[in-house]
This record gives structure tokens, C-alpha cells and sequence, in this order.
């Protein structure tokens, strides 16, 4: 190259023009700013040896009634008062009976080692029953507690009622918010209990993932309560316009109620067969076909 052409001016400013177009016709990629690296993410394996815990089911037999029949039978009706495991009960006793039948019936299902007896002083009284309903609420905590401690998850809560014991279950949706925790009954079980304008209202509280309630048509103990009148009585108010006199058999439709009247070989059966082997046998069965 002439060096006379370094020395004269146009030469550097040309060179300059050729040098910027040059760089606007690179590939973009050499001007683009620099990114970080992608993080890397591990993928999750699953522990083999990771097993759900299968939620145990746990029974509670709330009985009813109890004010002449334990003075005349005090083997056969003795309760204890309070939340018991069946075994706490004496061999004569009908209540570790019960328990035994419905765990010989189906061992998966009611399995004897989380079944319960809830004892209540059984007096034919609207107050005492919900009281009991407190006593059963803060109990019923205490032992959800004690199970989720023992298989490591909460368990699935199933009560089976006898009579007014259905009524004591039926007050735990009037006073649950006395309570801080929440207590979720996945089946209640309502072995003839008396229907009355107090508490049936009260199965449409979502407390209660599924009713059953088994009534007989010849069961005259189940409606003898005489709810009409008991104020009357007592003299505290007058009986309010629609309460029946007496107490009936079946609840008001709802959703997720089911209503089942009981039957053997052909038969109706007394308030009393509820809570004996025959029937007791076939309730496990009974609960099944009503499921599905």
C-alpha cells in the first residue's frame, strides 16, 4: 500500500465506514448478552420403601336409654360413664358383647381393638342428653388424638347410636362450635332413634359425612318419648305449633341420609333386637349394601 494514501484523511474515514458496516452485518448472536446456564433440576425418586398409611376405622357405640332397665338388669345394662374401650367391660355386660358380634361379623371393618363405648347416665331428658353431647365431644378429641398418635394419621370415625344415643350424637353439630377443633364423623350409624323437633334438623350439618338410620315398624319404644308434652310437663313453656306428641320414626329427607327399615326373615323387630346378636350380625352386611 502507498503509505501516501495513511497520510490523507478520507482514507481513515472510509476505512471507519467499512468497519461499522462489517459489524451491522455480524450474526446477532455475538452481540447478545451472555446468559446464566440453566439451573439444573434433580429429578424426584420416589422412596420405594414409602407406605400410605391406611387410616384405621374407629368404632364408638353410644347407648341409649337407660333410667328402669339398668335397676332391673345391672349386668346386662351396667354402663361406664365416659369414653372405654369395649374390653373395659364385664363378660356379662351386653355392651363387650356388642362389640364382639360386630367384630366377629367383619374383623376388617370393625376391628375390636378400635372399637369404644361411650357411657352416659341415660336419663330420658333433652338437657342431659346434650350435656352428654359435650362430655362425648371433648373425649371423642382426646381420643383421635390417642389413635393419630399410634398410626401415625387420623382416623376415619364411624358411630353407631342405639335409641336416644342417637339424639346424644345428634347434639355434637348444636355444640361443636363450644370447640376449637373440628371433629368430622364420616358414618353415623342411628339404630332406632327417636325422630324429634329438637335434633333432626340437625343431620344437615356437614358434621356428618353420611347417615344411616334403621327404624322397625312394630318398635313402640322408639316413638313413646312423648316430646310434645315433656314442657307441659315441666311447666317451662307451651308446646310449640308442629311438634309432634310423641316422637316418630323417620327423619326428613336429605342428601346424604339414608333410611332403612329393618327387617328379620321376614319380620319386623322390637327397639330391644337392635342391640342383640341376630340383628347385630347383619348389621355389618346391611351397611355395606346401603353404601353402594
Amino acid at each position: 500500500m502507498n503509505e501516501s494514501f495513511l497520510k490523507k484523511p478520507w482514507f481513515w474515514l472510509q476505512l471507519s465506514v467499512l468497519l461499522f458496516l462489517s459489524a451491522c452485518n455480524s450474526p446477532k448472536n455475538h452481540f447478545t448478552k451472555k446468559t446464566s446456564k440453566p439451573t439444573s433440576v434433580e429429578p424426584q425418586i420416589k422412596d420405594p420403601n414409602f407406605v400410605k398409611k391406611e387410616q384405621p376405622i374407629l368404632t364408638i357405640w353410644v347407648h341409649g336409654t337407660r333410667a328402669i332397665s339398668k335397676t332391673i338388669f345391672p349386668h346386662f345394662f351396667r354402663t361406664i360413664d365416659g369414653m372405654h374401650h369395649a374390653s373395659s367391660y364385664n363378660h356379662k355386660n351386653n355392651l363387650l358383647r356388642v362389640a364382639q358380634t360386630l367384630h366377629s361379623s367383619d374383623p376388617k371393618t370393625f376391628n375390636f381393638e378400635n372399637i369404644y363405648v361411650f357411657g352416659w347416665d341415660g336419663r330420658l331428658n333433652q338437657k342431659r342428653r346434650k350435656n352428654a353431647a359435650r362430655k362425648l365431644y371433648k373425649q371423642l378429641l382426646d381420643l383421635i388424638e390417642k389413635i393419630k398418635q399410634k398410626y401415625g394419621v387420623a382416623p376415619i370415625i364411624r358411630m353407631v347410636t342405639h335409641s336416644h344415643g342417637g339424639n346424644v350424637a345428634l347434639y355434637l353439630a348444636q355444640i361443636k362450635n363450644e370447640f376449637k377443633t373440628k371433629i368430622q364423623i364420616d358414618e353415623l350409624v342411628l339404630l332406632a332413634c327417636p325422630v324429634q323437633k329438637k335434633t333432626s334438623h340437625l343431620i344437615e350439618d356437614t358434621m356428618f359425612k353420611n347417615i344411616y338410620s334403621f327404624y322397625s315398624k312394630i318398635d313402640m319404644i322408639q316413638v313413646l318419648d312423648p316430646q310434645g308434652i315433656q314442657k307441659i310437663w315441666s311447666r317451662k313453656e307451651k308446646r310449640k305449633p308442629g311438634t309432634p306428641l310423641f316422637s316418630e320414626r323417620r327423619f326428613p329427607k336429605q342428601k346424604n341420609l339414608k333410611q332403612v327399615q329393618v327387617k328379620l326373615n321376614g319380620r319386623s323387630i322390637r327397639h330391644i333386637d337392635f342391640i342383640l346378636e341376630k340383628f347385630l350380625r347383619q348389621l355389618p352386611k346391611m351397611l355395606d349394601e346401603i353404601r353402594h
